[in-house]
């Protein structure tokens, strides 16, 4: 991957996605399903950073968001995890 890279993905299950070393990423939109969280990670604790939490299909989209994440601080997900982002470093 190079600065200036588009990065999106989705998954159905639970999943991290950690940058390799020295690799900076913000993310641009987020979302998930119901009853399922988004969360940012280091080796030590989880930060909750969205919980959707009722309603019926895909929900919880977090457009214009900007998060971002590094190999320090990654993004994991329950199931139906989508998101997308740009490499900035």
């Amino acid at each position: 991957m190079a600065v200036g890279d588009i990065i999106a993905a989705a998954a159905a299950v639970t999943t991290s996605f950690q940058p390799a070393s020295g690799v900076e990423i913000i993310l641009t939109s987020i979302a998930t399903s119901d009853g399922n969280w988004i969360r940012i990670e280091d080796s030590v604790t989880d930060y909750t950073l969205y919980y959707y939490g009722s309603g019926a299909g895909l929900g919880g989209i977090a457009a214009n968001a900007k998060v971002g994440i590094t190999n320090s601080y990654w993004l994991k997900g329950t199931n139906a995890l989508l998101y997308s982002g740009v490499q900035t470093k």
